[in-house]
């Protein structure tokens, strides 16, 4: 078993054979070993954080030389990792700048592979544990409570699960019962304060037999205005009472405001469109179009004569495709004699041919030509005599016109007049409405006067015919007693409804209280059960977990609290009876823990000691895979007394 270290910080070229002794002054390099095996096996550094570009090579080293390699043999195989630096360029600049992360190769005996290979391989090798907790004896010593408890329930192989078989989850069962106390607490606090608002249950007593006896009054009251005053007087005075009503309901209609009506003026017209003859336009467009058609003529004309003139030449020169060979039009050599006649008797055919067709279009094009020419002579005489036309119809327009204008200045000295005569009309109509104004509201003053002594004279004749018997004051004097009483007794049944209506909420929150506390009880029972079974679990682990400890050594899953009658969950381990040993002891009981748990595993790995010159040679632990590191002051380091 050993290691080998190509390039890590600042060693390079180191092997490494188990057992070893590694020793030198402070800050030589003898944690970076350490820290090269862990980089190798993809664990933590020393100080539990990532491996990055600022913790795997000097910076010292020229940038070709800051790389890392570390290789580590054991029965498991060869496990080696390399890693480079990675450098980015910022868009725009020259300058690369280092990142963070590293660009790893992984191999397994010797063969490269993914990480994940290589991470599933050092798992198998570990048993699924970390490197640490069989190579490092104050790894488990340092690590939190939980992460003990969890290797602890690996080691002894004793569930959690089993021992809370058929019981509920404690952090819910936990929150429940806080839940359900907060619940009845809440509940009772709700009935104290009712039952501090609604202490006295009011009294009932109604005022019953005081309204009756207030009715009893008032019908005697009026039963004797009835007996008093005989039917007809009773009729007369219902007759008053209805006059007095359709009195007070008239209402003054005053004289209507005179309207004002504007004599209306008469419209005016001016004739401003222009005589247009859509004759000459038509007349025109098919000019036009004709002579686009003669000037397409002349060109096709011009196009045949250009054919004609091109024929003849060539009927001239006598050549054509047709007296050459194959090869001629490449090599412009003359074929036979024989073959040169016989195209030019083609050729003079074709080309008489052409030049007849050619003639006859010719013909054909100008004849057309003279009968467009004679269609646009028409049209233009045409349009003469329709403008000769147009001219006298428009010095008729002129002198309607002329007299339309006329009329038109009639209208407006007319209009001017009604505008005038419209003013005056208006002003004389808005004094006679101010008029009727000032009447009306006269008038309105004395119609109210008159209605009002009316109304008087009515009322002064009921009052005088009904004076002797008139019971109305005494009557509304006990109604309004009576009301008084019916409002006190209605506040007194508000006020026991409330008091009845908060002791019945009173009950219900007492049943729903009950109801909370049964549960609650139910919950205590359960959690009591999951502590002793969680009592159980720790008290097994304890007892099982003591297989692997080495005598001086032991773990404490839980202990009883002093200020209350309970046990708190731990993991504390004490070695010789203390909590926090010095190193040397710590070290040297710890190294045999490490070895226990790697023969019971079967499995081998270096086991590295730190501080060794701290601990005295007799009672150094007889380790065959040792990995010592000891101090020693101005020392370079050495590994098993030879210089690097």
């Amino acid at each position: 078993m050993k290691f080998e270290i190509k390039k890590f910080k600042k060693h390079a070229g180191i092997s490494i054979e188990m057992p070893a002794i590694i020793t030198g002054g402070n800050a030589v390099g003898k944690s970076s070993i350490y820290e090269a095996v862990l980089f190798c096996l993809n664990e933590k550094d020393i100080n539990g954080g990532e491996f990055t570009a600022s913790n795997v090579y000097d910076y010292k080293d020229a940038v070709s030389e800051r790389w890392a390699d570390v290789a580590f043999y054991c029965e498991g195989g060869i496990f080696r990792k390399k890693a480079k630096p990675i450098y980015e360029r910022e868009r725009g600049s020259e300058v690369e700048k280092l990142r963070t992360e590293l660009s790893c190769e992984y191999f397994l005996n010797e063969s490269p592979v993914k990480k994940s290979d290589y991470d599933a391989a050092i798992a198998a090798m570990c048993k699924n544990f970390n490197f640490a907790l069989f190579t490092n004896p104050m790894y488990f010593f340092n690590l939190p409570q939980k992460e003990k408890l969890k290797i602890i329930a690996r080691l002894t192989d004793i569930s959690l699960v089993d021992y809370l078989e058929g019981l509920p989850n404690k952090a819910i069962l936990k929150s429940e019962i806080a839940a359900q106390k907060s619940n009845i607490e809440t509940l009772e606090i709700k009935n104290k304060s009712l039952s501090e608002t609604f202490a006295t249950r009011p009294v009932g007593d109604r005022n019953t037999a005081k309204i009756a006896a207030l009715r009893l009054e008032i019908e005697a009251l009026n039963a004797e205005e009835k007996s008093a005053v005989p039917t007809e007087i009773l009729r007369e005075n219902e007759i008053l009472r209805e006059k007095i009503r359709d009195i007070e309901g008239t209402r003054f209609v005053p004289t209507p405001p005179v309207i004002f009506q504007p004599e209306q003026k008469k419209e005016l017209y001016i004739l401003r469109d222009k005589f247009e003859n859509p004759k000459i336009a038509t007349m025109g467009v098919e000019w036009r179009a004709l002579n686009a058609t003669l000037e397409t003529l002349k060109l096709q004309i011009d196009e045949h004569l250009r054919k004609m003139e091109s024929l003849t030449v060539e009927k001239a020169l006598g050549k054509s495709k047709e007296n050459m060979c194959q090869r001629c039009e490449f090599c412009n050599v003359e074929c036979s004699e024989i073959i040169k006649n016989e195209n030019n008797a083609i050729l003079e055919a074709q080309i008489k041919k052409m030049i007849e067709d050619t003639e006859l279009e010719f013909e054909r094009l100008k004849m057309k030509e003279n009968d467009i020419k004679t269609q646009i002579s028409d049209i233009i005489e045409e349009g003469k005599i329709l403008r000769a036309e147009d001219e006298k119809k428009n010095k008729v327009i002129e002198i309607e016109n002329a007299e339309l204008l006329k009329q038109n200045e009639l209208i407006i000295e007319a209009n001017e007049t009604i505008n005038v005569r419209n003013a005056e009309a208006l002003e004389n109509v808005n004094a006679k409405n101010a008029e009727i104004q000032r009447e009306n509201a006269a008038a309105a003053i004395i119609f109210e006067n008159e209605k009002a002594q009316k109304i008087e004279e009515l009322r002064a004749k009921i009052v005088t015919d009904f004076a002797k018997i008139d019971n109305t004051e005494k009557i509304n004097q006990l109604a309004s007693k009576k009301y008084d009483i019916q409002k006190e007794d209605e506040e007194k049944d508000k006020e026991l409804h409330a008091w009845e209506t908060a002791h019945a909420q009173i009950e219900i929150n007492n049943d729903h209280a009950d109801s909370v506390r049964e549960k609650l009880i139910e919950n205590e029972k359960l959690a009591i059960k999951i502590e002793y079974a969680e009592r159980a679990y720790r008290s097994d682990c304890e007892n099982k977990i003591k297989e692997f400890l080495p005598e001086g050594v032991e773990i404490v899953l839980f202990r009883k609290l002093i200020s209350a009658d309970g046990y708190e969950d731990c993991a504390i381990m004490k070695i010789d009876g203390y909590e926090n040993p010095n190193t040397s002891r710590a070290n040297t009981k710890l190294a045999i823990l490490c070895e226990t748990l790697q023969n019971h595993f079967a499995i081998s790995l270096p086991i590295f000691f730190d501080n060794a010159e701290n601990c005295e040679p007799k009672n150094m632990p007889k380790i065959k895979n040792l990995v010592e590191f000891r101090v020693v002051e101005d020392e370079p380091l050495k590994i098993n007394g030879y210089g690097i």
